[in-house]
């Protein structure tokens, strides 16, 4: 029975059991020893549970993992939420099956809240690799104000990693576990709630430069399904953030306007990228005031980015079309009114 855990390691998998078992070396290799591991899994076959099982077995010689399982493909919302629910550790780090932990990683962690009381949050800027990483642990940190860092600019671009996510477990019950209705921004959309309730508490977080979490980057196949399926959770997402904006009074109109646009570019760069690369999906409709501000970008959409030309005319061809299109319509009415009168 482990007795006064400070940190909890979640870690949520599935499947890649090669992957998984670095991953779970890296966290049993942490040089501290007030701390749990929670394996949350999720996998789809009793096969690779099984060798997970086996895995934690084989290595766990200090008997600080505990396995969780209840339903096959939960996704990564619910498989995570299930390790956060499980964890008894004051604080709680999430650590993805395929990343790695420096060996002083957990224990630098718990010296940086210790030292600071009033600090929730600590976060690391991943080292991507892709097949070893050399760690460069370190004393460096800086001290973040949430606002003018994060809130006023970061968020609309880009979320801490998870697994480079660190934070006191008491805020889970102050704004609540990952929401499960998104399958891929739920890491966004939480970090957005963690920056939300550290600002409005009158807090920094501390920002850990690379050293201590390596991030593995890798290219791994991307279906139509996910791509639209991320394009739509990113503006349910964003809508849902703006709003909040509004009514915090976050930013001033104008500069909220300007935040628009930089969502907007990113979300149909994005998008306009995967289907350039996969081709295996429609797009969908790509609004004009990103084609007037893009329109080399729209015209890779087009096919037909080679004649400039065509690039200059492509978002007149689109206003035409705009404009056209009412006209088109009570055409067409016409016709078929016509026609059924006939």
């Amino acid at each position: 029975m482990l007795n006064n855990i400070k940190m909890s390691i979640v870690i949520p998998t599935h499947g890649r059991i090669d992957l998984f078992e670095k991953t779970l070396l890296s966290a049993l290799g942490q040089t501290c020893d007030s701390y749990e591991i929670i394996v949350s899994d999720d996998s789809s076959l009793e096969s690779e549970r099984e060798q997970i099982r086996n895995l934690i077995e084989q290595n766990d010689t200090k008997g600080i993992v505990e396995y969780v399982f209840t339903k096959e493909n939960l996704l990564q919302a619910p498989n995570t939420n299930q390790g956060l629910k499980a964890a008894r550790g004051e604080y709680v780090r999430i650590l993805h099956s395929d990343d790695l932990l420096s060996p002083n990683c957990v224990s630098r962690e718990i010296e940086l809240f210790t030292s600071y009381p009033d600090v929730d949050v600590v976060y690391h800027n991943a080292l991507p690799f892709t097949d070893k990483v050399y760690f460069n642990e370190h004393e460096k940190f800086e001290n973040v104000p949430v606002k003018s860092r994060w809130l006023d600019d970061l968020i609309f671009v880009c979320t801490a990693l998870p697994s480079t996510m660190c934070f006191k477990k008491s805020l889970i019950e102050k704004i609540g576990l990952l929401d499960e209705k998104y399958r891929f921004v739920c890491d966004w959309e939480f970090w957005f709630r963690l920056l939300l309730h550290e600002h409005k508490a009158g807090h920094d977080i501390l920002a850990v430069p690379a050293g201590y979490v390596g991030w593995r980057n890798h290219e791994e196949s991307i279906t139509s399904t996910m791509s639209l399926t991320l394009f739509h959770e990113h503006i349910d997402f964003f809508n849902k953030l703006l709003e909040i904006y509004k009514e915090e009074q976050l930013l001033e109109k104008h500069t909220l306007k300007e935040k628009q646009r930089v969502i907007e570019d990113s979300r149909y760069s994005r998008i306009l990228d995967d289907h350039k690369k996969h081709k295996n999906f429609v797009l969908p409709r790509i609004p004009m005031s990103y084609v007037l501000r893009h329109p080399h970008e729209y015209n890779k959409y087009l096919g037909r980015a080679a004649k400039s030309f065509m690039c200059f005319m492509s978002p007149f061809c689109a206003i035409a079309k705009w404009t056209a299109s009412p006209f088109a319509f009570v055409f067409n009415m016409t016709k078929f009114i016509i026609k059924k009168d006939g």
